[in-house]
């Protein structure tokens, strides 16, 4: 990330800013390993949700290919959606134990309240709110019945 102006040291960082082509880059490291498995497991929930979302819409068309069984996208499916459950659970739990930015367990669940980064973490919570409300319906799928 590069920011215009910024000399001197950043809370968060090592040290001193370098120089590059005029601008100074903005480092921001931590010293807790929390902060680098935060931003992991949610890089890998986002490509887990995206896979899974895809191999849900194929599952719907009822895709079949010549070498490619509809059971192996179905099941391809419910497996990476329940990975990528647990990848968003540890990315929630460690945004929450994490101390590096202030995140507490009500901003992760109730939208534009948390005073980081509102709009971020407010897309965030309403994300985490669907995919609960989703999760609880595929889970409660044969007891509802078509008609719900």
């Amino acid at each position: 990330m590069i920011a215009a102006g910024v000399t001197g040291p950043v809370p968060g960082s090592l040290g001193a800013l370098p120089e590059l082509g005029g601008h100074a880059a903005l480092i921001v490291t931590s010293s807790t390993p929390l902060w680098y498995i935060t931003r992991a497991t949610g890089v890998v929930a986002l490509v887990l949700l995206t896979l899974g979302m895809a191999l849900g819409l194929l599952t719907a068309v009822r895709f079949e290919g010549r070498h490619w069984p509809r059971f192996i996208t179905i099941g391809l499916h419910r497996n990476m959606s329940l990975v990528a459950l647990a990848f968003t659970a540890a990315h929630v739990l460690t945004t929450i134990t994490d101390n590096f930015v202030p995140i507490d367990l009500q901003d992760a669940f109730v939208p534009f309240i948390s005073p980081y980064r509102p709009l971020w973490l407010g897309l965030g919570a309403i994300a985490l709110d669907l995919l609960i409300a989703l999760t609880v319906t595929s889970l409660l799928r044969a007891r509802l019945g078509h008609r719900s």
